[in-house]
């Protein structure tokens, strides 16, 4: 009985077609799962193009357990302004960077993607220190007549050195030195909010409140001054008093 040996094989054009579709599914780009989040954060922020013009950009994201996504995920990034290093970048630990760079003052918002999950983060642009203003104090200033639990509605903006608003910046508040009749004291007070945030005029209010127990102790008839200061993006704003006599 004769045995026969069958060969297999394939013509020129069904090997290249093997060779592209396996190629296909070698290459198909790991992305994250459903249920994954992620957060954007940018070092520094804001951009200060006196200082320098690129910003890093590091995406976190995790699955939904809260553990990091397996390396080489990738996560694909656009920017409304400036140009990325990259359009895409893969995770080691569950972030990846890509850097912006930028040529003008304004804002860039910078989006993440992968898979489901998406994040977005806005890079404020400045060109110098920015300038915190608080412009003025409801009741106004120099002195204003309140009981104890009257509140003080300050007003300020927040621009750069040319001027441009600075639409989302976190503003603090403290008080700096306080006086009674004439004599240093120490009165205490509240904010709130404790933090404000710059809206898209670079502007922000914020209300003060005496400390009840220490304005009955100090004030009442007499002639008490609080200097208060706001702070953005370590940049100080020029004191401010507000003078009360407290009925």
């Amino acid at each position: 009985m004769r045995t026969r040996t069958i060969v297999k094989w394939m013509t020129p054009a069904l090997m290249i077609l093997a060779v592209l579709v396996s190629g296909s599914c070698e290459n198909t780009d790991p992305i994250a799962p459903d249920g994954a989040t992620m957060s954007l954060t940018a070092s520094p922020n804001p951009i200060d193009l006196l200082v320098g013009n690129s910003t890093t950009i590091t995406a976190r994201i995790f699955s939904s357990a809260g553990v990091p996504v397996p390396d080489g995920t990738v996560i694909f990034f656009d920017s409304t302004v400036g140009q990325l290093s990259s359009l895409d970048a893969t995770t080691q630990d569950g972030a990846a960077t890509v850097t912006l760079t930028v040529s003008a003052t304004g804002s860039a918002t910078v989006n993440a993607t992968s898979g489901k999950s998406k994040g977005s983060l806005q890079i404020q642009i400045t060109s110098g220190t920015p300038a915190i203003h608080l412009l003025d104090a409801s009741p106004p200033p120099p002195t204003v007549e309140l009981s104890c639990l009257d509140p003080v509605t300050l007003a300020g903006s927040v621009k750069d050195a040319s001027n441009n608003p600075l639409p989302n910046l976190a503003v603090t508040f403290a008080i700096t030195s306080s006086t009674v009749d004439g004599t240093s004291a120490s009165l205490l007070g509240f904010f709130s909010p404790n933090q404000a945030v710059t809206d898209s005029s670079g502007s922000y209010t914020v209300n003060f409140t005496y400390d009840l127990t220490s304005c009955q102790n100090n004030c009442a008839g007499k002639s008490c001054i609080i200097t208060v200061k706001g702070t953005a993006a370590s940049k100080d704003s020029a004191p401010l008093q507000i003078t009360e006599t407290v009925q």
